[in-house]
């Protein structure tokens, strides 16, 4: 029977209803298509990072070896990929090996990379959610190590501390800053004084 794989990522445990969005617009999609014969398959991939490769994540390695006439469905190329090299080397073998792909986002028309100006489009666009990527963890890098020299919250307060700071509406500490909690460093005092007796 010919196979069918729909496919969703997130990368964190706080897009739970990204997930759910993922797979409402998959079943939708997959209706509209209206195709018979093909055994469905949803591979959902929770608190993946992107930058980890296709066929390396525990789901997106069950798309490694499909068979001539298969289906593959996204919602987006960044949810299969973030690497522009990556993309291209596996959506060419698939398109090669006979595999069909869809990306909703482009509508009910499969990928089609025979035209110069499509191949030269996609190839556009994997790059710039490739820019996407590497701009958000270089962002996030640079942000954390600013909060870290300065002394400002950037991660749950280690053992021996507190976060500190006022509270915005969605919980999270604003502007926060470390400050010593005196019953657990008294415990790391009493636990470094025991080490040298």
């Amino acid at each position: 029977m010919k196979k069918a794989k729909l496919y969703a990522r997130v990368s964190t445990d706080k897009q739970d209803s990204s997930v759910d969005q993922q797979i409402k617009e998959l079943q939708e999609f997959w209706a509209k298509l209206n195709l018979d014969g093909y055994e469905v398959e949803y591979l959902i991939d929770e608190n993946v990072s992107g930058g980890t490769e296709l066929f390396d994540r525990p789901q997106g390695s069950k798309l490694k070896d499909l068979e001539a006439d298969s289906i593959v469905i996204a919602y987006k190329k960044e949810r299969l990929f973030r690497n522009t090299i990556n993309a291209l080397q596996i959506v060419y073998k698939w398109l090669d090996d006979g595999v069909t792909v869809y990306f909703i986002e482009n509508g009910v028309e499969p990928l089609n990379l025979s035209n110069p100006n499509s191949k030269f489009i996609f190839t556009i666009l994997c790059a710039k959610d490739e820019l996407e990527k590497d701009t958000t963890a270089l962002r996030t890098k640079l942000n954390m190590k600013f909060r870290k020299e300065n002394g400002r919250t950037y991660s749950s307060a280690p053992y021996g501390w507190t976060n500190s700071g006022e509270r915005g509406t969605n919980g999270k500490i604003i502007e926060g800053k470390l400050i010593p909690n005196p019953i657990e460093q008294q415990v790391i005092r009493n636990i470094k004084h025991w080490r040298h007796i």
